[in-house]
């Protein structure tokens, strides 16, 4: 591992330090984005210095966002190399170490979540399709959703008392990924039981959420209400 290498790595780990402590993060998001500029730019650093990314492996973490960012990292070099399992699991990794951190984290963090779920999805259904090509049975997929429902609970059950910095702002957003995750699995009673939880937290009104957000959940409610023949509720969700 080159000297270079290391200050290259050390330069990517330092720009998500700073991002992870401002507030509001305009950067944090894009910085742990398998395919943003921030990202490739890192990895080609690296290439350029070594030649290869055997020094992702060799660093070692010191700060807890070290443990997201170097992972992150790994997960997209994986990638550019065609390993997708191996990608996953260390995208896996960074996913498990961000959601140690979201539990002492506030609001700003829910787009950096988001991000890291939609990846995380991402690299489960590439490496799922690695896996049938070599005869494999595909579970990462499934595996992954189990952990964006842990991101999801984080946001739901979110007991910080100023509503302003509650990570419950993230609610929706996450469920709207989880709805996606299940009607492709088919897994019907899974989004029955999610509205329901989600019917009986004490959440702001749906309409103060971002537009976006309120209006993919009241789709996907509305579809399953129309599926389940209850077709008053899906009028006027609909």
């Amino acid at each position: 591992m080159s000297s270079l290498a290391t200050r290259k790595i050390e330069n990517g780990l330092n720009r998500v330090r700073a991002a992870g402590g401002q507030h509001p993060n305009p950067v944090l998001a894009s910085s742990l984005t398998l395919i943003s500029p921030a990202t490739q730019s890192v990895l080609d650093d690296i290439l350029a210095a070594d030649g290869n990314f055997d020094a992702l492996s060799r660093f070692s973490p010191r700060l807890p966002w070290d443990h997201v960012t170097l992972n992150h990292l790994r997960a997209a070099a994986s990638l550019r190399l065609n390993d997708p399992v191996s990608a996953y699991t260390h995208q896996r990794t960074a996913y498990d170490a961000f959601l140690q951190m979201l539990v002492d984290l506030p609001r700003w963090l829910i787009t950096t979540l988001y991000a890291l779920s939609k990846d995380l999805i991402h690299v489960a259904r590439h490496a799922d399709r690695h896996l049938m090509a070599d005869g494999r049975r595909p579970t990462l997929v499934e595996e992954a959703t189990r952990r964006v429902n842990q991101g999801f609970s984080l946001c739901l059950t979110d007991r910080e008392p100023q509503l302003s910095v509650s990570r419950k702002w993230g609610t929706y957003r996450m469920a709207n990924l989880l709805f996606a995750l299940y009607l492709r699995q088919h897994a019907y009673k899974l989004c029955t039981s999610m509205i329901r939880a989600i019917r009986t937290a004490e959440l702001p009104p749906l309409e103060n959420f971002a537009i976006s957000d309120h209006i993919t959940f009241r789709y996907y409610r509305g579809m399953l209400a129309f599926r389940a023949e209850n077709y008053a509720a899906a009028r006027d969700d609909f």
